[in-house]
């Protein structure tokens, strides 16, 4: 049974690439809307693709690891994911759009994949404790704060609760509010360097907990009106 064709459209901009290096015949990848399957087209650019020239095959029809590597770009190209009161305490894996596209997809996704790729927004300190205690959600990688104006008071260590609850993060997002005719350049150099410093002795604090083996390395992002921040701070 194929999935509903409309559910499709979920990958109409998704063509990527299964292994390179493992599978150099693996080229592109996408998904036929008539019959459910996956194409592959070798040595094929985006704009190149000849569906004479393709090969077709159900995505059931692959083995484990490389469904797992196409529901893992699946969920890292989507937009942060807002958990709220509603969703809090939901099996969220079983809700994205993907899941209930195809029953197939809904008991063939792992919840340690969905976890893993996607990226989980909060705005609340409250609802994200209560989030990192279901199950699986000790996997989460990336990690969205709305923090809002950096004019009012902020009582939340937001560093700290992320580092406490994630024990493997990997990637952290600040959207903060510039603050329109109040923006204040300084002020937000200083709040940086302070989230900057607290997130390299959380991450770093990893290495002793862990063994030197370990790569404690997190990429800090910040979003702020017109002024974008992305770099990586702690031991790599």
């Amino acid at each position: 049974m194929s999935p509903p064709k409309q559910q499709f459209k979920y990958f109409s901009s998704v063509i990527m690439s299964l292994d390179r290096e493992n599978h150099p015949a693996l080229t592109a990848l996408a998904f036929d809307d008539d019959e459910g399957s996956l194409h592959c087209f070798p040595g094929a650019k985006k704009t190149q693709i000849n569906p004479v020239s393709s090969i077709s095959f159900h995505i059931s029809d692959l083995s484990s690891e490389p469904r797992n590597e196409i529901y893992a770009h699946y969920f890292t190209s989507l937009p942060p994911l807002s958990i709220s009161l509603d969703n809090v305490t939901s099996a969220i894996h079983k809700q994205s759009d993907l899941s209930l596209s195809w029953p197939y997809f809904d008991s063939d996704i792992l919840p340690s994949i969905f976890y893993s790729y996607s990226t989980f927004s909060f705005s609340n300190p409250k609802i994200l404790r209560n989030f990192a205690k279901g199950e699986g959600r000790e996997r989460v990688v990336k990690v969205k704060i709305e923090y809002g104006s950096l004019s009012r008071c902020h009582r939340t260590d937001w560093v700290f609760l992320l580092f406490q609850n994630f024990e493997h993060l990997r990637e952290v997002t600040f959207a903060v509010d510039a603050g329109g005719k109040d923006w204040d350049a300084s002020c937000f150099g200083q709040w940086l360097a302070c989230v900057r410093d607290a997130m390299r002795e959380a991450a770093n604090s990893r290495v002793e907990k862990r063994g030197r083996g370990e790569n404690a390395g997190v990429v800090l992002k910040v979003e702020c009106g017109g002024w974008n921040v992305c770099e990586r701070v702690g031991r790599c």
